[in-house]
């Protein structure tokens, strides 16, 4: 699953929320070229949380390399 953007803007959200999550994959809210700021993910298990997969908020980078703030 993920959310991101372009030009600069934030990497947007995932919230995730469930009795059980479980298995791998990746999770990605990365913020777009530009320098956007990543995003945010909320991985809410109300029972069991045994993922093993990535998640990723990282900031995108502008045409200086510089990078935009991560997420939370």
């Amino acid at each position: 699953m993920s959310a991101h953007s372009a030009g600069g803007g934030s990497g947007g959200s995932i919230w995730l929320e469930a009795k059980t999550i479980t298995g791998n994959g990746y999770l990605k809210v990365e913020g777009g070229p530009g320098g956007g700021g990543g995003g945010r993910i909320a991985a809410i298990a109300s029972t069991s949380y045994s993922f093993t997969g990535q998640a990723s908020a990282k900031g995108g980078a502008d045409a200086s390399k510089n990078t935009g703030s991560s997420g939370k």
